[in-house]
């Protein structure tokens, strides 16, 4: 309440103070709630340390509000679907090493419907928080970001459209509305900062992060005849991967500040798009390359490119070697597949250790880093105030600085791409998954609780264009994984035949495969309600 009447603008009554603002020219040094340390304490008992009890929410949602509470919300109902997936998975794993394509097919589909029947019982789930919360018409009451700026008009914003009440001379229609006075900013501006600015420096973004990928398939291809090169390669992905993500991020948000946005949830929809349109390039480009490009081309700059399979009928392996560089040597022609050019096995490689380094890397940041980030920062303060113990306030000053959940639900968004549309050649990933959640959860809720500044209430009705993003990632799953079965691996029948080469059937048979899973995605969908009854 009182952040609220500091920070609203003149027209509802408040104070229309831009805090980041002074804290960014120097009159304020920070400004923050302080943490309660009872209350802090009974969360960090009842909600870290009880591994086998369900989350407080109520609690957490009346000590961090409604925004930070919907996530843990979201990520404790992802982590409960994971479990009937981690299962199937590990059942069907040695079942698809013995015979791939029925099982793989099977998993398939079973992933296809477990991600819709999740999204949707997670929509009647987000429906109780918001009613629980009394959130369900929140965006329709937001306030203006303190960050906005524009020309005071005489008009007002109607479920976030502006309508104008002013006439051709900028007086107000009626005296009635003489004290209807807002900030607007006019469409065609933001357009030309997005279209004119932002545009090209996301375009120059891709193809960074594609030159940073070929960089990297490069490297594996000429080494990828050792026993280590796949694996060495595959950990030096996971970290370009995290490293430009990081660095993505920043250029984004500093993008996204460009585009003066009315309210926090026009805001982060625009700045969500942003992150995952460059995120879904910098974490899926390999694997798209090893599963549909990798069998189909000879060489690439100059060199010869295979997949070491793990087919049980041919064993001839192709060793590479330099070819003469040419134009079409970038990517080499077209040609039929080598004996063993199997790139199941590579995109499997591929996918455990992007896994496995994006866990370690991420549970090293969320625990080690802040932990040695708060000793300096509290020896610093000593020193720096000459004081063997820092007092209350100052300890609290010396936190991390609270900085959103868009990181949280980036990872964990791209985390789910990992899970559905490689799930054919990767049954583990849901097992992976949860296991990374469930220690995520923790640490991020023990890292806003003891290393981070108490954040500003904010209040949130859903997940917002996530939601969208996770709906587009399970329909193209559908079509990733039933290529990866008819295309990546070199399975017999209506696939491929005997020497390799595709079946006139395979297309029209991974056709009717797809159209069958959607309609069975969509039938679903349809018999689940949005709000439960």
């Amino acid at each position: 309440l009182i952040y609220s009447l500091i920070t609203s603008g003149e027209e509802y009554g408040g104070a229309n103070l831009n805090i980041r603002k002074l804290i960014a020219c120097g009159i304020i040094t920070q400004f923050f709630p302080l943490h309660e340390k009872f209350t802090r304490n009974a969360l960090i008992q009842k909600w870290v340390r009880s591994y086998f009890s369900f989350q407080p929410l109520l609690d957490v949602r009346n000590y961090f509000g409604e925004k930070l509470a919907l996530y843990f919300g979201w990520l404790g109902y992802y982590i409960t679907w994971l479990i009937a997936a981690s299962i199937v998975g590990v059942i069907i794993t040695p079942l698809a090493i013995i015979d791939f394509e029925y099982p793989a097919i099977a998993f398939s589909i079973f992933v296809s419907v477990w991600s819709t029947c999740f999204l949707e019982f997670w929509k009647r789930k987000n429906s109780e928080y918001a009613h629980q919360w009394n959130m369900l018409e929140f965006e329709e009451e937001e306030h203006t970001r303190p960050e906005f700026t524009g020309k005071k008009v005489y008009g007002v914003y109607w479920k976030g459209e502006f309508v104008n009440l002013a006439d051709e001379n900028g007086k107000p229609l009626h005296d009635y509305f003489r004290n209807s006075i807002v900030s607007n900013y006019p469409r065609s501006k933001r357009s030309c900062t997005r279209w004119g600015i932002n545009f090209p420096i996301i375009l120059l973004s891709l193809v960074v992060i594609v030159d940073a990928a070929l960089g990297i398939i490069v490297f594996k291809t000429i080494y990828e005849n050792t026993m280590w090169g796949p694996v060495v390669g595959g950990v030096l992905n996971g970290i370009a991967i995290i490293v430009l993500e990081r660095i993505y991020n920043i250029i984004a948000i500093a993008l996204n500040n460009r585009e003066n946005h009315r309210t926090d949830t026009e805001y982060e929809d625009h700045l969500i798009f942003k992150l995952f349109l460059v995120q879904f390039v910098n974490s899926y480009i390999s694997l798209f390359y090893i599963a549909f490009l990798k069998t189909r081309i000879n060489t690439l700059f100059g060199l010869e490119t295979y997949c070491r399979g793990w087919s049980r009928k041919n064993t001839t392996i192709v060793v590479p070697t330099m070819a003469p560089f040419t134009p079409t040597s970038l990517i080499g022609p077209p040609g039929k597949i080598k004996d063993n050019n199997e790139c199941l096995q590579d995109l499997f490689i591929s996918l455990v250790t992007i896994f496995a380094t994006r866990i370690v890397c991420n549970l090293g940041m969320a625990v080690f880093l802040p932990w040695v980030t708060r000793k300096f920062s509290h020896l610093w303060n000593r020193r720096k105030y000459k004081v063997k113990n820092l007092t209350f306030l100052r300890r609290q000053a010396s936190l991390d600085p609270y900085s959103g959940v868009l990181p949280q639900y980036n990872e964990m968004v791209i985390q789910f791409g990992y899970v559905t549309l490689f799930a054919a050649a990767f049954p583990l990933g849901p097992l992976f998954a949860l296991i990374n959640n469930a220690i995520e959860l923790r640490t991020d809720a023990y890292g806003f609780l003891k290393y981070t500044q108490r954040p500003i209430w904010q209040g949130a009705k859903s997940i917002g264009t996530w939601y969208t993003i996770l709906e587009f990632i399970s329909f193209l799953g559908v079509f990733t994984n039933m290529s990866i079965i008819a295309f990546t691996e070199r399975t017999t029948g209506i696939w491929k035949t005997t020497d390799g080469t595709f079946s006139k059937y395979a297309v029209v048979a991974a056709l009717l495969i797809e159209n069958g899973i959607l309609l069975l995605k969509w039938l679903t969908a349809t018999l689940i309600d949005d709000v439960p009854g």
